[in-house]
């Protein structure tokens, strides 16, 4: 199966247009997880601000887990960016998010973690609460991709202690 099968058109923002195209992606991807399954691997799907597009008063992302039952790799950035809560998102995923990408936004500008718009600690908290088990520091253009690490390590140690 080639990726472009996954979904329902060339783009994946069009995937989640609409109910029919949600189902039909969620259809596709539960497919893939019963395959990869069969060779003891798990699928985990990583979401971007797209996903969230409104579809007849739903976020399709909430469409999208709720007609699908594999591992979600929920990144808090992007549904903070796109106006979603991420603890509201990690409550009602419990159990389902084993990955957590710790992103902060400003806007749908990635910034360094605390300067931006995303909770930290409150995320942090949630996903402790949702039983996540890897926190994935992540910031998608920074200026100074060695000092963002150390500062991104250095936020997140004194978060788990």
């Amino acid at each position: 199966m080639t990726p472009q099968a996954l979904t329902s058109a060339s783009t994946p923002w069009a995937a989640f247009a609409s109910r029919e195209t949600v189902a039909d992606t969620a259809r596709r991807l539960q497919e893939l997880d019963g395959r990869l399954s069969d060779r003891d691997i798990e699928l985990g799907y990583h979401n971007h601000d797209h996903e969230f597009a409104a579809v007849d008063g739903d976020a399709a992302f909430e469409l999208l887990a709720a007609e699908t039952d594999f591992d979600l790799e929920l990144d808090v950035g992007w549904a903070t960016a796109a106006g979603h809560n991420p603890t509201d998102l990690l409550d009602r995923l419990r159990g389902r998010v084993p990955l957590v990408h710790l992103k902060d936004v400003a806007g749908d500008r990635s910034v360094e973690l605390g300067e931006g718009d995303l909770d930290v600690e409150a995320c942090v908290r949630a996903a402790r609460e949702a039983g996540t088990e890897w926190l994935v520091y992540e910031h998608d253009e920074p200026d100074d991709p060695e000092a963002s690490l150390a500062h991104g390590a250095e936020t997140l140690a004194g978060l788990l202690d």
